[in-house]
């Protein structure tokens, strides 16, 4: 995912990663651009299948993991966090990737 990432810097985004938060809590990438702030969560979960939801995912068809509920309430944290800093509303766009490849 990093890698990626790190490809938009040429269309000028800036990613920051690990941003540690409250409550132990981290924002495992902040993706800061033209068209707005994104915090994004991921998860790996080796050689298993991932099925994706409106607002869950399922991995190895197993009970729905609340990921969705999880980027949203982190995205509202990073939006206290920014909001402190900015005399402005910041918005932030939550995002879930979840990868189930061997390497990401």
């Amino acid at each position: 995912m990093g890698a990626e990432l790190n490809r938009l810097s040429r269309y000028g985004w800036r990613v920051l990663r690990s941003i540690p938060l409250a409550d132990k809590v981290d924002t495992d990438h902040l993706l800061i651009g033209p068209s707005g702030v994104f915090s994004i969560n991921t998860k790996h979960h080796h050689k298993k299948a991932v099925g994706v939801g409106d607002d869950a995912l399922k991995i190895d068809h197993g009970k729905p993991a609340p990921y969705a509920r999880k980027s949203r309430a982190e995205a509202k944290r990073v939006v206290r966090v920014l909001e402190r800093y900015c005399a402005l509303p910041v918005p932030v766009d939550p995002v879930h990737s979840s990868s189930s490849a061997a390497a990401v």
